[in-house]
């Protein structure tokens, strides 16, 4: 398996464009992407989705059907932790500038918005639409 990496501009196929950074003036968008590149029929998950996979599941055993591949993230032209971590984007903000993302480490699987910020490169995990 491979790992590809995604800015939040390409995982919701441009629907979320701001990457400003900045703490002090972090972008404001704080909508829930209405669009992804997951295929037709599939979406981005949002945190509710993600909960129901991560520390809230009624499945303990869904790391191991969820086989998640570890392939770190991409930033500012460095790859990091690409032996150790797991991390996928989900389609909600947290707040400003900073979105959600499923993360997995030390065979944990859990939700995140701690440094989600948007120019991050992350891999993404498409639900089925309802």
């Amino acid at each position: 398996m491979s790992t590809v990496w995604y800015d939040y501009a390409i995982a919701s196929a441009g629907t979320i464009a701001e990457v400003n950074t900045s703490s002090s003036s972090p972008a404001t968008n704080s909508t829930i992407a209405t669009e992804s590149v997951c295929p037709k029929g599939w979406t981005l998950p949002d945190k509710t989705q993600i909960r129901t996979i991560g520390p809230d599941s009624a499945s303990p055993t869904y790391v191991s059907r969820f086989l998640p591949v570890l392939g770190g993230h991409y930033y500012n032209s460095t790859l990091y932790n690409e032996d150790n971590r797991g991390f996928w984007w989900s389609s909600e903000a947290k707040n400003g500038a900073i979105r959600y993302f499923l993360v997995y480490k030390d065979g944990n699987l859990g939700i995140s918005g701690y440094d989600g910020y948007r120019n991050r490169g992350l891999s993404i995990r498409c639900v089925q639409k309802s």
